[in-house]
This record gives C-alpha cells, structure tokens and sequence, in this order.
C-alpha cells in the first residue's frame, strides 16, 4: 500500500501538475512534501510512464546555464 500524498492524485491529476511545473521542487511544493521526496515522484512518473520531459528539459537547461557560469567565473578569477 502506498502511503505517500504523491499517490492520493489520479494519474492525470499528477500529469496536470507535472504539466504545470518547471521543477521538481516545485512539485514537490505544490504537493506539499519536502525534498526527500524527491524518489517517491520519480517512483510514480516511471512506474505509471507519465511525461515528465518539460521539468527534465528544464533541469539540463539548468545544469548547462551553472556549469558554464561557473567556468566564466573561474576565468574572471585569473
């Protein structure tokens, strides 16, 4: 039996709020779970293959955008 609040939406209630997220710490807030919940919702978006590609999109977007502002400060630095 699964006890967390990620499971007490319907899938396409948790699709809608997927849909409507740029982060998975935003989803985490708009649950209202805190963020070692991080693997119960990507438990439910792999177990019931729900579209998770807009946050994912965002997260590489991210990670490009600190990784490359920290490589131009590293070279300010010198």
């Amino acid at each position: 039996m699964k006890r967390s609040k990620v499971w007490t939406y319907t899938k396409e209630e948790f699709q809608e709020l997927l849909n409507t997220c740029v982060s998975y710490s935003e989803l985490l807030d708009k649950i209202g779970l805190n963020e070692g919940s991080y693997k119960v919702i990507k438990s439910r978006i792999k177990e019931e293959n729900l579209d998770s590609s807009f946050i994912d999109n965002n997260s590489d977007k991210y990670k490009r955008n600190s990784r490359k502002a920290k490589e131009e400060y590293s070279l300010e630095m010198f």
